[in-house]
């Protein structure tokens, strides 16, 4: 049977709530209209927790992070030591490894020599600022000439003072400047060089020329070649671009 709705006007009885939270089985809590059918009151504190207390010593902490051992920890086992004794260099100890390898291998490395030569300071003097007389030192009376098209021939000295005069007449402060040297394994001299000047006088050397002074600076790169026997330059090749100093000097070959 179901328990009789609350007539209108009235207040629902009171439905009891047990100390576990459960409510009582099998009575509805609303009326087939969406009222509640039933007042639900508790009949004691379902649950109750007393105040905490204070720490005694507030100040001091409850899990301090340093503390004393209460003892000496005790050796689990005698540690192992290496012993070596001349002259085999035995090595004993506990669990020792033996390491074994190949024979080596033998690697020949030869490096060309790469040092500064000699020659360097009297080649310097003889263009800056022109000192042929520099040459005496430098060359033999004669040596072998490399053209750069690969011709080769017997020139005296005089023809490289001749050059040095040459250049000096034609371009006001004309110098080289060494820009690296090398030495190759058969022990040929690599001077890379950029010589520079101003074209302030009538220009002419071999093929090149007359050209009448222009005013304009110039700069190229030339690289050098020299044989050395003795001490001096007994093979001479050179290689520049003579397109590059018309270009220059607005001049045609």
């Amino acid at each position: 049977m179901k328990p009789p709705s609350p007539a209108r006007g009235t207040s629902p009885p009171p439905l009891v709530v047990s100390g576990k939270g459960g409510l009582e089985p099998s009575l509805p809590l609303t009326t087939s209209r969406g009222r509640p059918a039933y007042e639900v009151v508790q009949a004691f504190p379902l649950s109750e927790m007393a105040a905490g207390l204070p720490f005694a010593v507030p100040d001091e902490p409850v899990k301090p992070n340093s503390a004393l051992p209460p003892a000496g920890m005790v050796l689990f086992q005698p540690a192992s030591s290496a012993v070596t004794a001349a002259p085999f260099w035995v090595t004993c100890a506990f669990h020792a490894c033996v390491t074994r390898w190949p024979s080596a291998n033998v690697h020949v490395a030869v490096q060309p020599v790469t040092a500064a030569v000699p020659v360097l300071p009297s080649f310097t003097e003889a263009w800056n600022p022109g000192n042929p007389s520099a040459l005496d030192d430098l060359f033999p009376p004669t040596f072998t000439h490399v053209a750069p098209g690969g011709e080769e021939s017997e020139v005296p000295v005089s023809a490289i003072a001749d050059s040095v005069e040459c250049w000096h007449k034609g371009f006001d402060g004309y110098r080289y400047d060494i820009d690296h040297e090398a030495v190759t394994e058969d022990g040929t001299v690599l001077f890379f060089t950029t010589f520079s000047g101003t074209h302030t006088g009538r220009f002419q050397w071999l093929g090149y020329g007359p050209w009448e002074p222009t005013g304009r600076r110039i700069a190229g790169f030339e690289t050098f070649a020299f044989g050395i026997t003795d001490g001096r330059i007994t093979r001479f090749k050179y290689l520049w671009d003579p397109e590059k100093l018309a270009q220059q000097l607005g001049v045609t070959l």
